[in-house]
């Protein structure tokens, strides 16, 4: 009788276990779903990051080509640079409508 009723505790317990283990499973699941997903945020942000620092070092370029585009109206001195950077990367004529 006794070896009974443990068998019956020990068939509770590993279906106690089995349940906590699905539910270990699904949060470990929703954890990685989470990593991949800040991995790919993470890989967005650096390259927005090595993007902004690249226009930074045209901008400087582009004011040190000519000293007195900093003397420009900033609505002016960026429409140019625009124009300047279309120029110098695709080597073209800027035909977009001014800002």
């Amino acid at each position: 009788m006794i070896l009974i009723a443990l068998a019956i505790v020990a068939v509770i317990q590993l279906g106690i276990l089995i349940h906590l283990g699905k539910k270990q499973t699904k949060r470990l699941d929703a954890l990685e779903a989470l990593l991949v997903t800040n991995s790919e945020e993470s890989s967005e942000l650096s390259r927005k990051r090595a993007e902004l620092i690249a226009e930074q070092e045209l901008y400087k370029q582009f004011l040190q080509d000519d000293k007195h585009r900093g003397e420009l109206p900033p609505k002016t001195r960026f429409a140019e640079f625009r124009k300047w950077k279309e120029e110098k990367i695709y080597g073209q004529k800027s035909t977009s409508l001014p800002a």
